[in-house]
């Protein structure tokens, strides 16, 4: 089935000079997610979605009439030619994750657009792209932040610092682990010998006992000697 069988001819477009205003006006009106831009040769120049129009009305402090497509549209386009096949228009859709694709001729000429909504209706005559169809649907509708990265620097730095106790080498390790108990063990002995001390300090008032016995001997030693005549 060729692109060409499913596409819009002819859809609504934008210029880079218009107004975001006038965007969401044609959005609205034509409901639709996004728009082609094209120059005055109709020829492609870009893209812009509801999406850019609501961010850029967020983050700029102006209104939508006052900012231009040209500041705003992706200017990183990935289209496809009316001749190519529906199987690699959603190839198309699943490297880019989006939803529609322009359709242009060789010098860059718009003709028309085809959407994932376009495929769907194509499935039913052409069963072999079901299970290409969900496949890239199940990619577009990935949650950006896991895979474009915008969570990843957080991830790197958990890494990093996750990584600092991996740099230490073993004799690093081997030389920090005995630390604690080594000082334990200092700690120990000197108290064991503080206490010693203690203990001998406190055995010192045995000396008076030897000197009650000493005196015993001369009072003894005394009684011992002969009697005067």
């Amino acid at each position: 089935m060729k692109v060409h069988e499913l596409m819009t001819p002819s859809p609504m477009t934008c210029r880079p000079t218009d107004s975001l205003h006038d965007v969401a006006q044609r959005l609205w009106n034509e409901d639709c997610g996004s728009l082609p831009v094209v120059d005055g040769r109709n020829r492609l120049v870009g893209m812009i979605t509801d999406r850019d129009v609501a961010m850029a009305g967020y983050f700029r402090n102006r209104t939508l009439g006052e900012i231009l497509v040209a500041d705003t549209m992706s200017q990183k386009i990935t289209s496809c030619a009316e001749n190519d096949d529906v199987s690699a228009a959603l190839d198309h859709m699943r490297h880019v994750r989006v939803h529609r694709l322009p359709v242009c001729d060789e010098d860059g000429t718009l003709r028309g657009i085809v959407a994932f909504s376009d495929v769907l209706r194509g499935v039913a005559r052409d069963r072999q792209l079901t299970t290409k169809a969900v496949e890239t649907l199940g990619v577009i509708l990935e949650p950006r932040g896991e895979k474009s990265g915008v969570l990843q620097p957080a991830a790197r730095a958990g890494k990093a610092t996750d990584s600092k106790p991996a740099a230490m080498t073993a004799a690093t390790s081997t030389a920090l682990a005995p630390q604690t108990p080594t000082t334990t063990t200092t700690t120990k002995a000197e108290a064991k010998t503080t206490t010693e001390k203690a203990t001998t300090a406190k055995a010192a008032p045995a000396k008076p006992t030897s000197s009650k016995t000493a005196k015993t001997t001369t009072k003894s030693g005394a009684k011992a000697r002969p009697k005067k005549r």
